[in-house]
């Protein structure tokens, strides 16, 4: 792993604790680039649990968490850029995350869906198990649920949502049309996101969820 990724594994101005965090994130985060998890997940287990032991406040557990995430999804994004065979983008110079956004300017809409399907794969199939063991004490200690918005499982879901798929919804929307042979894969994927927030009935995502339905359904 990068130690680009290791370094900004621990949530900024957060000196105490941080040697801690970033040993977590030197553990999980090659999960995100389709490699194994450094150790096993027991060890991850008992890493955790002395950074819980060891915060002052639990709540801010949390910002470590999405610190981390925030890295991860960036690795399923340099995914992406080499699945429709171009180099990483950024929005600006000092930009240091990829844009996912910015991958629907490399390639035609159904290669960026399948793009996108081959990192949501990634996430459920390799990265989410890894994620969701390593992270168990957080139920333990009452930082986190088993499941819903405040499970582990939740976060990684509405990561990969707010960083991956929103900023591609336009494209996913004009591959719909082209009859692409992923549609399936793609309603699935932003159903399940859709169905993180379910009281949002007019969200952007639950939207593309209906739309890629009744898409389906012209084609099939």
């Amino acid at each position: 792993m990068a130690a680009l990724e290791v370094k900004h594994a621990g949530a900024p101005g957060r000196a105490d604790g941080s040697d801690r965090w970033r040993r977590v994130g030197a553990r999980v985060l090659p999960v995100f680039t389709g490699e194994r998890m450094q150790g096993t997940v027991e060890e991850g287990n008992e890493v955790v649990r002395s950074c819980l032991r060891s915060s002052e406040q639990l709540d801010n557990v949390w910002a470590e968490i999405h610190a981390m995430l925030r890295v991860g999804m960036a690795s399923l994004v340099r995914i992406m850029y080499r699945q429709v065979g171009a180099a990483p983008r950024y929005d600006g110079p000092r930009v240091k995350m990829p844009s996912a956004a910015l991958v629907a300017e490399c390639a035609r809409p159904d290669a960026v869906a399948e793009a996108l399907v081959t990192a949501w794969e990634m996430l459920v199939g390799h990265v989410l198990p890894y994620v969701e063991g390593v992270f168990l004490p957080l139920v333990q200690f009452g930082v986190a649920s088993y499941s819903g918005p405040n499970s582990v499982r939740g976060a990684v879901l509405m990561h990969f949502r707010d960083v991956l798929v929103v900023p591609l919804l336009p494209t996913l929307d004009e591959a719909a049309r082209l009859q692409m042979p992923c549609l399936p894969a793609v309603l699935h994927m932003v159903t399940v996101l859709a169905a993180l927030t379910p009281a949002d009935r007019t969200g952007p995502v639950y939207a593309a969820a209906r739309a890629l339905a009744a898409a389906q359904q012209v084609w099939t």
